[in-house]
């Protein structure tokens, strides 16, 4: 259990800053659960406690850009739902792809990291309205994160960094919003089937909080220092995965 709590306490840091938690909860739990639907669904507690205090953390601080930051939710939560719902076997075609994308796009953000800070900081929210691709994408990170998770939240976060104006701080507080919604929902319909094993997930779930709630306040004071070294890890760990 010790171990288990240290996990969460990592994820939670990392889950809070660009997402990526679940690629360290959901092998935790495995260990206790097996590979089962009950692995994927208990950690949608831990991910859950995590977006929620980041969420309240960056919301506190006012670092969000809700009206865009809700519309991206929107589409996240539509495919966070049909994801759950649908067994993974079905879905399980698209999985590579994404994590191939996810890792690509984690890499390009690591090789070009100061010219893409850079041109980061010039952006303005010049409207409110999300666009096509925007939606579009946001939908199939969703769609991922419901039925798996792991590593949907830093997809969400690059989605938003990358085809949004909200630049580096904006980008990580609106990816809690959507994170916090698939997490949620994709809880209720893993809940619903009996794939949750509760006392095991919030158990997970105060240590991920804990580990949350410090890295989101490194973050809104060290946004541009704390990006590569958490990059590192989640791509190193997407990686792991791919290769695995």
């Amino acid at each position: 259990m010790t171990l288990l709590l240290l996990a969460g306490f990592i994820a939670g840091f990392v889950d809070s800053i660009i997402g990526g938690g679940g690629l360290i909860t959901v092998p935790a739990l495995m260990l206790h659960l097996g590979i089962s639907p009950h692995s994927i669904g208990t950690n949608k507690i831990a991910g859950a406690c995590a977006t929620l205090t980041a969420m309240a953390v960056y919301g506190f601080k006012k670092q969000v850009p809700w009206v865009t930051a809700l519309q991206f939710a929107g589409w996240t939560g539509v495919g966070a739902i049909l994801g759950a719902y649908f067994s993974p076997r079905f879905l399980a075609p698209i999985y590579p792809l994404l994590l191939w994308m996810g890792t690509g796009f984690c890499l390009a953000t690591l090789l070009f990291r100061n010219r893409i800070l850079s041109s980061s900081r010039e952006r303005t929210v010049h409207k409110s309205d999300l666009s096509t691709l925007a939606a579009a994408l946001g939908f199939i990170c969703g769609l991922y994160d419901g039925a798996w998770g792991p590593g949907g939240g830093t997809f969400m976060f690059l989605v938003l960094f990358y085809v949004t104006p909200l630049g580096l701080l904006g980008s990580m507080a609106a990816a809690k919003i959507a994170n916090f919604g698939t997490a949620f929902l994709s809880l209720g319909t893993f809940g619903a089937q009996g794939f949750v094993h509760w006392g095991l997930g919030s158990f997970l779930g105060l240590s991920v909080a804990c580990g949350a709630f410090i890295g989101s306040h490194v973050a809104i004071r060290h946004a541009d220092r704390v990006l590569t070294p958490v990059l590192l890890v989640i791509t190193s760990l997407l990686l792991w995965k791919l290769v695995g």
